[in-house]
């Protein structure tokens, strides 16, 4: 089991690495410099912006579901409901600071797009209950749907906002495929076991 985990973990690491080896240079070729440039710097905020919403949950997510599994036979909703709270609390804010402070236009608004889907991919949660092989097929089907969009779709340099659309469904299919996963958690959604004050 061990083993099997950790292949998968490794595939999911190569994975996410070789993608941009092989995605940059066929949007090098069609994008120009300008354009390209402008699509990196805001799917970077939008990274920077999801750090500040996952705020060290993952790494205590993934430690407080392997302590407590035993303890709490298998029935983790409480917690990930509580964090999936503090996410949103932290989301709202993000969200008003962007609305005062920055202007409202298609970039924008798909960065902080980006942001709530990878802030609430939940990746953490299926790690914790060591799904690896379900975050490798993820990854791996995500990752070629990702591919076949840039191929079809960006043609040439008017398509920036279309390859950071891309970007952002491709950050929502990784988030839509593991609330699937956890779907069982979602079952028990009830707003008495979201206990804040704790964590």
């Amino acid at each position: 089991m061990i083993l099997k985990n950790s292949l998968y973990s490794i595939l999911s690491t190569l994975l996410n690495f070789l993608a941009p080896i092989v995605i940059l240079p066929i949007v090098t070729r069609v994008l120009n410099q300008d354009a390209l440039g402008k699509v990196l710097y805001h799917e970077s905020i939008g990274r920077y912006i999801a750090m500040f919403l996952l705020l060290g949950i993952p790494i205590y997510g993934v430690r407080e579901i392997a302590q407590n599994n035993k303890k709490l036979k298998g029935d983790h909703s409480s917690f990930i409901l509580s964090m999936i709270s503090i996410q949103l609390i932290l989301t709202g804010l993000i969200i008003l600071i962007w609305l005062i402070f920055f202007e409202i236009n298609t970039f924008n608004s798909l960065t902080i797009a980006m942001a709530i889907f990878t802030g609430f991919s939940l990746e953490w949660a299926l790690q914790g209950f060591e799904k690896f092989k379900i975050i490798a097929i993820r990854n791996i089907v995500v990752k070629l749907t990702y591919l076949l969009l840039i191929i079809i779709f960006i043609k040439d340099e008017k398509d920036a906002i279309l390859f950071l659309s891309i970007i952002v469904f491709g950050n929502f299919l990784l988030m839509l495929w593991n609330i699937i996963a956890l779907r069982n958690i979602f079952k028990n959604l009830k707003p008495s076991k979201i206990k804040l004050k704790k964590h």
